[in-house]
């Protein structure tokens, strides 16, 4: 089911996802729409990109987190959920839940690199779009994961952002 092709809005795409999620028969649905509004999310960036963190950076970032989600997938699930551990594996690593699901301070930090200015685009104003499709998300999957996973995830965000950039997150 294509929620978002490039023919629908982002705004259109936002709420068939949202739709999707708040009807999805299960976490790997709601994950596999959820993966349809990152992919959108993130073109949406790429289109209004800041010079504190270019897409390159930005796709470098998302790389490195997947790298090292691999390992830990397998803590936070059930190894029957393979399927369910795929679609997330995809979700995690992206723009769109990283901004939404690291904690407080790691999410601020990465959003001012992301997306400083002031000026409105589609990006930033997509930013509230883009919390309660992942609070809908949330609520399908936490269930779902060990409770480690939120610091672990954490932790994961962090040091791939100090990876790619060589320094501390601000």
């Amino acid at each position: 089911m294509d929620l978002c092709s490039d023919d629908v809005s982002w705004t259109e795409c936002a709420q068939r996802v949202e739709s999707a999620i708040e009807n999805a028969a299960s976490p790997q649905e709601a994950v596999d729409a959820a993966n349809q509004w990152a992919d959108r999310y993130e073109k949406l960036y790429a289109a209004n990109a800041q010079q504190d963190m270019p897409p390159d950076d930005a796709q470098r970032f998302e790389d490195e987190i997947s790298d090292r989600l691999k390992d830990e997938l397998d803590k936070w699930l059930d190894p029957v959920q393979i399927a369910f551990s795929q679609a997330l594996a995809k979700y995690l690593p992206t723009l769109s839940a990283v901004l939404e699901w690291t904690s407080g301070p790691i999410a601020t930090a990465i959003y001012a690199l992301v997306a400083p200015s002031p000026v409105s685009n589609d990006f930033v104003a997509a930013h509230d779009v883009n919390e309660k499709i992942n609070a809908l998300i949330r609520d399908k999957v936490t269930p779902n994961l060990n409770p480690i996973w939120q610091q672990s995830y954490d932790d994961m965000v962090k040091s791939s952002y100090e990876t790619i950039r060589g320094k501390p997150l601000p």
